[in-house]
């Protein structure tokens, strides 16, 4: 099974099917016969997702200590056996490395490999075969600073994930030493050896535990101990380096009287993860809520039925003349060049409408949820919240509450920024986690209303232009992920006009020719660990022909988008 993608076996024929509207309310319906789609029911498995870039980054932590010049006087032990992992790796684009020595200078630990800044970064094979080489170079002359060695290890870690957002990597650190740790230099020399014992509190533990908690999974420290066994009988301080490993989730080694460490065999890969499926939504772009309690045919995506923007030319015609436009069905900016009609209807057409403020933002849409930089900006609640209070946080001092431009589900309750916006029409509802659980006439959930697609005019109702999507959970398969079936019977598609990739702002996923619909299908996927994560969002935009053929939903074409873990703000 491909990772990244959700597995679907359709087990049924796909028809396509004409039927009418019920008018089972008071409130106007549409006479225009929609089209269902009859999807048959299947299984889905989430498989972790594909990483954009990964490499495998290696960090030495080389002891220099004096007792060196005892232990590995010839350094085989430690220079060779890195020399030998290199030959082996140099070659490999997907490789990178540190280097981090300790015991220089007395008591210090100093990144061989490094920015201008003597920052400890990774490097490619050349800036690895340079730090050997210095390290042949230099003396074994000081103490044995493991929590300086650590310190840098920590640092190195977290500067490479700020630094590189795009990469998924997986981090193993190889620590060797010949003794006890001691991080104080005093006068007389190095201060006594402190055992390394395998209580929490011990300071060293705490701080491998530090390290690997940066990125869980994917941070392994391993030790390797090789003083021989003559000279150590008790073997005291080969124990403290394992308790390190273990804290570490990594392999200890104690090579006693052996000078050859393959560090090849102490090397650890990213864990298998599961991985649970947040939410699954269907939505035909071109259905628009319309003001008369209908859901009707939209035919440029714009949230705005076509019926309501001819219907509005005529009742709000002094205001468009005041401002020199006229809202057009087959233009999905018409009132301004920067908003869906549907942002400028609310925001600065309608009389309770704030205006819509100047925008010079040029960023097309970023994050897949069909909003620009601008219409993000104008989604906005100064009280904005999310599922979690670090979430709210961050929602509030990144973008003062505003739609962050680079996580479609900004709030995080599964439903993507426009999609809020076109149903309920309320610029906060993007920006407000707790709105889902809001309860409408006949206790119906904005979540229901979501789910099913029904007008927020008619909650109670469940009509043919509902959609009855359904996901179970059915249990965790053989490779320990999480299974689902899907089972959708009826979408409601309209005889829509078509529109040119001009009139949809150049947005290509909802170009289409005429009785096209747009139908997109998304999921978004979050570790099982951190199922309230920023995630991957994955989404296909597919043409359905309104009432002809049996086509159906494809659902092995989605594309991936990472959520950063930091929102950007605007």
């Amino acid at each position: 099974m491909k990772q990244g993608h959700i597995i679907l076996s359709l087990t049924g024929v796909v028809a396509l099917t004409l039927l009418a509207f019920n008018n089972c309310s008071d409130v106007r319906l549409s006479l225009t016969p929609p089209v269902v789609v009859k999807a048959s029911s299947g299984a889905l498995c989430m498989a972790p997702p594909e990483s954009l870039i990964r490499y495998s980054k290696v960090l030495f932590i080389m002891d220099k200590s004096g007792s060196n010049t005892i232990h590995d006087p010839d350094d085989v032990r430690r220079a060779d056996n890195v020399q030998a992992f290199l030959d082996k790796h140099k070659d490999d684009p997907y490789y990178r490395f540190g280097y981090i020595a300790f015991g220089i200078d007395g008591n210090k630990a100093v990144p061989y490999i490094a920015d201008g800044d003597l920052n400890p970064v990774f490097r490619e094979a050349p800036e690895l075969q340079a730090a050997i080489d210095r390290h042949r170079a230099e003396g074994d002359t000081g103490c044995t600073p493991y929590l300086a060695a650590l310190g840098l290890a920590k640092s190195a870690i977290e500067k490479d994930i700020i630094d590189h957002p795009e990469e998924d990597n997986v981090y193993n650190i190889f620590f060797m030493s010949d003794g006890f740790p001691n991080d104080a230099n005093t006068a007389s020399g190095c201060a006594s050896n402190v055992a390394v014992t395998n209580s929490p509190d011990d300071p060293y533990i705490s701080a491998v535990k530090d390290i690997v908690t940066i990125a869980p999974e994917r941070t392994f420290l391993s030790t390797a101990y090789y003083t021989p066994s003559e000279n150590d009988p008790g073997r005291q301080a080969a124990r403290g380096l394992e308790y390190m490993a273990e804290a570490g989730n990594g392999h200890f080694v104690d090579l006693q009287n052996n000078d050859k460490l393959d560090f090849e065999e102490m090397k650890l890969g990213e864990r298998p993860e599961a991985w649970v499926l947040k939410r699954l939504v269907v939505y035909n772009i071109n259905s628009g809520f319309c003001t008369d309690g209908t859901v009707d045919v939209d035919s440029d995506g714009d949230g705005l039925c076509d019926k309501d923007e001819d219907h509005f030319n005529n009742i709000f015609a002094d205001k468009l003349n005041e401002l020199g436009v006229r809202f057009d069905k087959l233009n999905r900016n018409s009132i301004n060049p920067k908003f869906a009609d549907s942002i400028s209807y609310k925001l600065e057409v309608l009389p309770s409408g704030e205006g819509l403020n100047e925008c010079n933002l040029n960023k097309p849409d970023r994050d897949f949820d069909l909003l620009n930089d601008c219409e993000e900006r104008a989604l906005l609640d100064s009280q904005a919240n999310g599922p979690t209070p670090q979430w709210t946080a961050e929602m509030r001092n990144s973008g003062g509450g505003a739609a962050d431009p680079l996580n479609p589900d900004t709030d995080g309750d599964g439903f993507l920024d426009s999609l809020e916006f076109f149903q309920f029409q309320v610029k906060s509802v993007a920006v407000d986690y707790t709105n889902i659980t809001d309860r409408h006439l006949g206790g119906v959930t904005s979540e229901t209303l979501m789910t099913e697609h029904r007008h927020p005019m008619i909650p109670e109702e469940f009509a043919k232009t509902s959609y009855d999507t359904q996901v179970r959970f059915t249990g965790i398969n053989s490779q320990g992920q999480n299974c689902y079936d899907f089972k959708m019977e009826q979408l409601a598609l309209y005889p829509t006009e078509a529109v040119t990739l001009e009139q949809v702002s150049e947005l290509k996923q909802l170009q289409h020719e005429a009785n096209e619909n747009i139908v997109l299908i998304y999921y978004i996927t979050t570790p099982e660990r951190d199922p309230n994560g920023k995630g991957y969002l994955y989404h296909s935009y597919q043409r359905i022909s309104y009432g002809g053929g049996a086509d159906g939903l494809r659902l092995d074409k989605f594309k991936p988008y990472k959520v950063p873990a930091v929102p950007l703000g605007l």
